[in-house]
């Protein structure tokens, strides 16, 4: 009986310790689960078997915005909309920085409730870092070149000019013998104004949130998707020329007075306009010799900068057509991806190295005639062009990042939803003038 009595102690013992372990893995999950909740506001967002199951935080927040900001459209967020966006405000302490490193709250700051009948601005929240994060992931010449928030629509940066030359003098033995010439350092700035980018995208008027559920991560992609490209598109093709001949994307045709093009001068303009000693008629099939040659054309001998030959190697970038950029993966010397392999080094778009520099390609650069500028006459656009720049000769000045606004049309019964930001572009300029630029050259004419 004894024996009995001590076997059932033992069991009912072991029965509360394995009690007191669930009780534990309980609590351990618990906590777990709340941890996760305040620190990761992403995933369902607290919409577990609704409607929204499925959208990322971003999402839900957008889709919110984008109802409430349709008020006088007559468009109202459901109340398990609201409840969702609500989810996302009592995490909004502990919203993750962007990319970029800035915080921003889940909760909308609201500026235009009084302008009725023109929509509401959205402003922005965490969807937009992470949208403008996406973007300049994207891209393969905007994320590569440093950027500054502009603080006004214009800005002047300051740039070295000449470099003081110090004077040879001997050891002096007595106060105030000799004095030398003071030398300084020669400054001048460059000019850079923000542009105002506009998507426009029209829907029917039935708009309502239920069809925009399975919309909404659709949009955000491409909006990250048309960002990435059109500020690759700016910064290589921009040009200000709006005439019936002339702009390096419209030849023979004046551009319309909308195309983005004509926000500022970039890249490809500095080797065809501005300082034509920076461009090279390949006037035939790549070559490496033609492709060294770049480099010296990048050499400032007045200012003594080397743009061609700088100390990091990552920093000169050869951006081309896709075709151009073929051409060059077939040369003897050139490195090509299946070679060094997708190392976390290997930069958006980038399909081999030459000369020790990365070559990236992109259908932001297209095709031209001879003279290295656009036709309006697509079948004349058959030779290939390569711009070699040095990212740190130029910057990126973001004005604003994108905001919506969503405006209805009754005499068509479309909704627009209007998506806009504003960039400027700084060029290196010692001498102020845009014919002292020496960061970037072009090779133009390739054959194909």
């Amino acid at each position: 009986m004894d024996n009995i009595m001590k076997g059932l102690e033992d069991i009912q013992a072991g029965i509360g310790a394995m009690g007191a372990r669930i009780d534990s893995i309980e609590k351990a999950q618990n906590l777990a689960t709340e941890h996760s909740a305040r620190r990761l506001p992403v995933g369902d967002a607290g919409t577990a078997g609704s409607k929204f199951a499925g959208l990322s935080g971003s999402d839900v927040a957008f889709l919110h915005d984008l109802v409430k900001s349709g008020a006088v459209l007559g468009l109202r967020p459901s109340e398990e909309l609201t409840n969702a966006a609500k989810a996302l405000n009592r995490l909004s302490i502990v919203t993750p920085a962007s990319k970029a490193g800035n915080f921003r709250p889940w909760i909308k700051a609201t500026l235009n409730e009084g302008a009725s009948g023109y929509g509401q601005q959205l402003v922005p929240v965490q969807y937009v870092a992470e949208l403008w994060d996406a973007a300049r992931e994207r891209s393969k010449v905007f994320g590569q070149i440093r950027s500054f928030e502009m603080t006004a629509p214009t800005a002047n940066l300051p740039v070295a000019a000449d470099l003081p030359e110090p004077d040879l003098v001997g050891e002096n033995t007595t106060a105030n013998s000799f004095r030398t010439e003071t030398a300084r350092a020669g400054s001048n700035n460059v000019l850079v104004t923000a542009k105002t980018m506009l998507f426009n995208q029209v829907f029917t008027e039935e708009l309502e949130e239920d069809s925009l559920i399975p919309f909404v991560p659709f949009l955000r992609e491409m909006l990250a998707n048309a960002v990435a490209f059109y500020s690759d598109a700016v910064i290589l093709n921009g040009d200000t020329t709006n005439a019936a001949t002339g702009n390096i994307n419209s030849d023979d045709a004046s551009p319309a007075a909308t195309k983005y093009y004509l926000a500022f001068d970039g890249l490809r303009h500095v080797g065809l306009v501005d300082n034509a000693g920076n461009s090279s008629d390949s006037a035939g099939a790549l070559s490496l010799a033609k492709l060294a040659a770049l480099k010296g054309l990048m050499v400032d001998k007045t200012y003594l900068i080397d743009w061609g030959h700088p100390a990091n190697a990552d920093d000169l970038l050869f951006v081309c057509d896709p075709g151009s950029a073929d051409a060059i993966g077939l040369l003897d010397q050139a490195v090509t991806v299946d070679k060094f392999g997708p190392q976390a080094g290997v930069k958006v778009g980038q399909v081999a190295n030459i000369l020790g520099n990365p070559v990236i390609a992109t259908m932001a650069m297209g095709l031209t005639e001879a003279d290295g500028k656009i036709s309006a006459t697509a079948a004349n656009n058959t030779k290939g062009q390569i711009v070699l720049l040095n990212k740190q000769a130029f910057c990126v000045g973001i004005r604003k990042e994108i905001s919506f606004d969503l405006v209805r049309d009754p005499r068509m019964g479309q909704i627009s939803l209007v998506s806009r930001f504003r960039l400027g572009f700084g060029r290196y300029a010692p001498s102020g003038a845009a014919s002292s630029i020496n960061g970037a050259a072009v090779l133009y004419n390739i054959s194909l």
